[in-house]
């Protein structure tokens, strides 16, 4: 019994020297959860921005589905092109000239209207006997026609390999050259007056007879008057019997 005892005391004492040694496993207690305060806070999510379309600019129309879009005026500069436009304008030439170069260029242009009416409407008194056309008869000089009406608009050779003759061009009528006299004379506009006391192509067949006097000979197509080498003649459009063509020519 003795011997019981003593066995049971020195486990107790051992289980004693345990304990203190090692001061016990401490029982596991929970926690408690942090606080609300203490817990990190997560960052808001960065928002994507939205892309909102472009407005048209006013100056520029917006097709209708559907529609085809009205073309664009290039005078109009719209404030959201992307590129330098250019504005068109109609300004006359003359409008860069000083007042001295309008004024010369002016002074020219009556200058040379005042020859041309002058030169060009020839109000000689024609006659019958000595006939001529624009002043000037068969047989002239060359230099005479350039004194008269300055140089032609045009020179050009006649096609007829038999009549080697220049042709002197102005307005409204011509002149053939040949060895620097003058081969014939043919006007071809109302607008010039050829100095047939007063007679204009165009006119009419009795018109003529009363302003040039009896012709030499008359038909339904053609007038003549002929003299001094020289033939007049006077081309008539039958239907209308006014005359179509006026022409100076040597006599054969």
């Amino acid at each position: 019994m003795i011997k019981w005892l003593g066995t049971l005391g020195a486990a107790a004492l051992l289980a004693l020297a345990a304990g203190c040694s090692g001061g016990g496993a401490a029982p596991a207690t929970s926690e408690p959860p942090a606080s609300v305060a203490e817990r990190p806070v997560a960052e808001p999510e960065a928002e994507t921005p939205v892309e909102t379309p472009a407005k048209p600019a006013e100056s520029e129309a917006v097709a209708k589905p559907g529609e085809t879009a009205p073309a664009k005026d290039k005078n109009n500069i719209s404030v959201a092109s992307p590129q330098a436009e250019t504005i068109e304008t109609d300004v006359p030439d003359d409008l860069y000239m000083n007042e001295d170069d309008r004024e010369a260029m002016k002074t020219a242009e009556e200058a040379r209207q005042e020859f041309n009416r002058r030169n060009y409407d020839v109000t000689g008194t024609f006659d019958p006997l000595h006939p001529t056309l624009m002043g000037i008869g068969i047989g002239a000089d060359a230099d005479v026609v350039t004194q008269r009406f300055g140089e032609p608009t045009e020179k050009y050779l006649l096609p007829d390999e038999k009549e080697d003759a220049a042709v002197y061009s102005y307005p409204g009528f011509t002149i053939g050259i040949r060895d620097k006299k003058v081969l014939f004379v043919e006007v071809s506009t109302r607008s010039v007056s050829p100095g047939l006391n007063g007679l204009r192509l165009g006119d009419a067949k009795d018109d003529a007879i009363a302003k040039l006097g009896q012709p030499a000979s008359e038909t339904e197509f053609v007038v003549s008057y002929i003299a001094d080498g020289a033939v007049l003649k006077l081309d008539l459009e039958p239907e209308t019997n006014k005359i179509h063509s006026i022409k100076l020519f040597p006599e054969e």
